[in-house]
């Protein structure tokens, strides 16, 4: 069936396992850059991240499969405990480095920000960008993080950033959303010039009053 963006997205049954096959049309140049960091990921063997199955061309199409994820989307209500295990999440390895495998996140705001913020937004860390509920399953036993077409490298604390929000967004109060965000290493130990005050825009397309009401990049 159609994704969400008009490329491919089925689930596969094999006699011994099921995957998730997402493909884009050969003259797709986007979306094929976005599978090519899908199986980039995928391929790293992490932690939380479905593992990378194959990768193919098949007539018009690139296809990528990866293991299927079970679980439900996470819920980040107050008082929830996937708000916990999205915290180990965040501590594990989609913070692990990465080098050249996918765009930097810097890059997604060349138009936005000058060059001095640009510096602060580089970095080798895997960065998911996109941490909504949706993209968190959870089980009883464990938790996965799923499409990584928009994973982009930069500073650790990224990520952080756009759970924040997606915290608020579920009924957090900013300041208990704030007060949790602290615990993450990666947020804590990051320079106090870093640019996090932007990121509300950032996760949300929010329309930036200093661009002319233009909308910022979207997370996802």
């Amino acid at each position: 069936m159609p994704d969400v963006d008009g490329a491919l997205a089925v689930v596969v049954d094999t006699w011994t396992e099921s995957v998730l096959v997402r493909g884009a049309r050969i003259g797709d140049q986007r979306g094929r850059e976005a599978l090519r960091a899908e199986a980039a990921v995928a391929a790293l063997e992490l932690e939380h991240v479905p593992a990378l199955k194959w990768r193919a061309m098949v007539g018009a199409w690139d296809l990528v499969a990866t293991a299927l994820a079970p679980g439900r989307p996470a819920d980040l209500s107050p008082g929830s405990p996937d708000v916990t295990r999205l915290g180990d999440v965040l501590r594990s390895s989609c913070g692990s480095t990465i080098r050249g495998m996918v765009p930097e996140y810097a890059d997604r705001w060349l138009d936005w920000t000058t060059r001095p913020e640009l510096e602060r937004l580089r970095g080798s860390r895997l960065l998911h960008t996109c941490m909504c509920p949706a993209h968190v399953l959870v089980t009883r036993d464990s938790v996965a993080v799923v499409d990584w077409r928009r994973a982009a490298r930069g500073p650790a604390w990224v990520d952080a950033a756009y759970a924040l929000v997606q915290l608020v967004e579920a009924g957090h109060r900013p300041d208990a959303a704030l007060g949790w965000v602290r615990k993450v290493p990666a947020w804590s130990a990051a320079s106090p010039e870093a640019p996090r005050g932007g990121q509300r825009t950032a996760g949300t397309g929010q329309r930036s009053p200093s661009h002319g009401g233009r909308r910022s990049p979207r997370s996802c």
